[in-house]
């Protein structure tokens, strides 16, 4: 074979994880939503339900109605049609009950993992054919697997409880990697082996990580990543780390949290592991959550967390199969209050386009983002009040930056209480537009202002 067809070969077996230099993609690329599709987010996380395309242990709680039943493939193919798709491999699961743990752990005690393996490897099987799988589908083993019931449950089957958490956390590690995570990524790379000639086509994504913006949880996370397989349950990955068999790292309410330190912690993870062994993708599976969402924060969380994804995803020049954001209760809240809402606001202003960081403003000394839109003819403002109360805001200050004359602005403020406009008058002040509100504005903890601009 000559050299022009080696590096061919080569250049396609890393198709799927060569670096893309561009990032003009629409904003709802990089974001979806659980279970179904949403008009701003392109992907979906367990369609149907969560653990539906796994692999249910039998004997264990069935889950509600409405999430009952096996995935059928074909009910994938809207979703394949239009972006990413991550699914739950079933097995522990979330780890959240107690006779479903039990029951899978014993399984692979007893045949050494292989029912495990070989349900996994058909359910991944039947996903795999459908068009699109390969380059959309990702199987992600374990729902916030440093979560308190997983831990426990976990542990207690090993005998061993105790009160200390840290020395918990350290026997899980190689529970969860010996008994679920091994034999199964063995499982999955069998099936892209027989189906692609390859065993990296078919992609894994780690167990999620809870409360991502504990400096612990990041530590132990990585710990885990560096795990040293021993292959008792999966032989063909004994010697492996963990960060050399999965594709893509997960994390939860990292950006979410209303401080500004989730950028060192995301800062380090980028660093540490994009990149190294398997890894080239690092993904946010859950943002905002249950309670923020029902309190009336859904809105300010959506904004905060798209505003932050973007501008540091942009900064990092990752497309959106490196950085991705999975919305968990967009759809809960008070009526103009839910990240539903503020989302779809932002979407029917900008519709499906690229958002291009550019110099933030001055909000009073509010954490803000700026963004242009589409053509540039449509610029959004995000401002946050983050983990206290603001001062006193009179004065919003944005850069104009190649833009001539005074444009249209729609000021939308968003509290518990849903969204409402503000009363606002502009101008041209040299290189900036002056906006001043008609009502000095003091904003609470989690509240945020969007502001809409528009060419005239």
């Amino acid at each position: 074979m000559n050299a022009i067809g080696f590096l061919a070969i080569l250049l396609g077996g890393c198709a799927m994880f060569v670096q893309a230099q561009a990032v003009e993609v629409p904003w709802t690329d990089y974001f979806g939503a659980h279970y179904e599709q949403r008009p701003w987010g392109k992907s979906v996380r367990d369609p149907g339900g969560p653990g539906r395309y796994g692999y249910r242990v039998p004997g264990s709680r069935q889950p509600p109605a409405k999430w009952s039943g096996q995935g059928e493939p074909n009910e994938l193919r809207p979703f394949l049609e239009r972006g990413p798709v991550l699914l739950n491999v079933g097995g522990l699961g979330s780890g959240r009950d107690d006779v479903q743990t039990r029951n899978f752990l014993d399984g692979v005690r007893r045949d050494g993992g292989e029912t495990w393996k070989r349900e996994l490897a058909l359910r991944v099987k039947r996903v795999a054919v459908m068009p699109g799988a390969m380059q959309r589908v990702y199987w992600q083993f374990g729902n916030e697997i440093n979560g308190p019931r997983f831990l426990r449950n976990v542990v207690a089957w090993a005998g061993d409880v105790g009160r200390d958490r840290e020395a918990a956390l350290q026997k899980f590690i190689p529970l969860y990697v010996e008994y679920f995570l091994a034999p199964g990524v063995e499982a999955v790379r069998g099936v892209s082996q027989e189906l692609h000639g390859d065993p990296e086509r078919i992609r894994v994504m780690l167990g999620s990580l809870a409360n991502a913006r504990d400096p612990h949880a990041i530590r132990w996370y990585e710990a885990l990543l560096n795990y040293s397989i021993k292959g008792g349950h999966a032989p063909t990955l004994a010697g492996r780390k963990v960060h050399e068999v999965v594709h893509a790292l997960s994390i939860h309410y990292l950006v979410t949290a209303e401080d500004r330190g989730w950028t060192a912690m995301l800062d380090q993870l980028a660093d540490n592991w994009m990149g190294k062994g398997g890894i080239r993708a690092i993904w946010s599976t859950e943002e905002i959550g249950v309670r923020r969402a029902q309190s009336g924060y859904g809105g300010a969380a959506a904004l905060a967390v798209t505003a932050r994804y973007l501008d540091w995803w942009s900064a990092r020049g990752w497309d959106a199969s490196r950085g991705h954001c999975f919305f968990w209760g967009s759809e809960m809240g008070p009526s103009g209050a839910r990240a539903e809402d503020a989302l779809g606001t932002l979407l029917d202003f900008t519709g499906h386009v690229p958002l291009r960081r550019l110099p933030a403003g001055n909000v009073g000394g509010l954490e803000n983002y700026q963004f242009s839109a589409g053509r540039d003819d449509k610029r959004v403002v995000i401002a946050l009040a983050g983990s206290g109360e603001s001062p006193s805001q009179t004065t919003i200050l944005i850069p104009a930056a190649g833009w001539s004359g005074t444009p249209r602005i729609r000021t939308l403020l968003y509290t518990p209480d849903g969204s409402r406009p503000l009363q606002v008058t502009t101008q041209r002040v040299n290189n900036e537009f002056q906006v001043s509100l008609r009502d000095p504005l003091r904003l609470s903890r989690g509240e945020a202002i969007m502001l809409l601009l528009e060419k005239n």
